[in-house]
């Protein structure tokens, strides 16, 4: 997906006042809440060859968090990777060896999970959960995270993602066991 179709999407899931207000949920709540979807475009915008740095870059970002997933107010290249969002300490970003996007440790700067194969298939996979976390809050409809996380590998396009949408989502059943090795504990 490209950034500017991200930006717009999410902006058309921004939840309705009324619904929320009607749950009881305090106003600064639902103000921050709905506000956390305007992701709108900055008045001084450069080209770039990525989606997700067009994204981060280009767009205001601020306040927009998803299922733990916390974007940067620019990205940054460092090791080897173009860093662009957080969760937690760790730090997600385009691997520049392969493209893909992943998830280092903050401790060991090593990757802990694949995430998708480029940024515009993560944007794919984002929005999905966007729309997830929209139905979560809005409608309180909660499906089955192990089959929405299935869903969302199909989107990253790698078969390898598995463990990070099962583990973001809390489908916890195997969702460990699917990391990325550590150097050295591949078995043959």
């Amino acid at each position: 997906m490209k950034a500017s179709t991200f930006a717009t999407k999410i902006r058309a899931l921004k939840p309705d006042r009324n619904p929320l207000a009607s749950k009881g949920l305090p106003e600064t709540f639902i103000e921050e809440l709905r506000s956390s979807y305007d992701v709108l475009p900055k008045t001084e915008r450069q080209d770039y060859s990525s989606e997700i740095t067009e994204l981060v870059n280009n767009f205001t970002m601020k306040g927009f968090e998803l299922f733990g997933i916390t974007f940067k107010g620019q990205t940054a290249r460092h090791n080897g990777r173009l860093a662009f969002a957080n969760m937690e300490l760790d730090e997600l970003a385009i691997d520049e060896l392969d493209s893909r996007v992943k998830l280092f440790s903050f401790e060991t700067g090593a990757p802990i999970f694949e995430c998708a194969a480029n940024g515009e298939a993560f944007l794919d996979a984002l929005y999905e959960m966007a729309k997830i976390a929209a139905n979560r809050i809005t409608k309180e409809e909660f499906t089955d995270p192990c089959s929405d996380a299935l869903q969302l590998v199909k989107l990253s396009r790698l078969p390898g993602s598995t463990g990070f949408y099962r583990w973001v989502l809390g489908c916890e059943e195997d969702a460990l066991s699917e990391r990325v090795p550590a150097a050295g504990s591949w078995n043959a």
